[in-house]
């Protein structure tokens, strides 16, 4: 987000050395934020919220899991369980912690829609 270009091979999918996704600073700054409200959300869980009602957290919990579960399924291509580009610094790292990564958080928020 603050134009470091350090480690944006292993972050972004690529295509012989041509960046598939060349984010904007917004657009970095839209999945982060996402990232700390899906945070909130399972933090929410445990009653800090008391605000809300238990019921929207559960929901919700499960809709992150369903996120997190299409993105470790990936395209079909570059990204995900089924992608075609593993060769890439992207690809490799994709298969050994992104996606390994999105399928833990998962089954985490799954686990905890239904255990509270």
């Amino acid at each position: 987000m603050f134009g470091g270009k350090w480690g944006l091979s292993a972050a972004l999918p690529e295509m012989a050395n041509n960046k598939i996704l060349n984010p904007s600073a917004f657009s970095t700054f839209v999945v982060a934020f996402g990232l700390l409200v899906f945070a909130g959300i399972t933090i929410g869980q445990t009653g800090v919220f008391y605000f809300l009602p238990l019921h929207f957290f559960i929901v919700t919990n499960y809709c992150i899991a369903t996120i997190f579960l299409l993105r470790a399924v990936g395209d079909f291509r570059y990204i995900g369980v089924f992608r075609k580009v593993n060769t890439t610094t992207f690809g490799i790292h994709d298969k050994k912690y992104f996606t390994p990564l999105c399928l833990i958080i998962c089954v985490n928020c799954i686990l905890i829609a239904i255990l509270h």
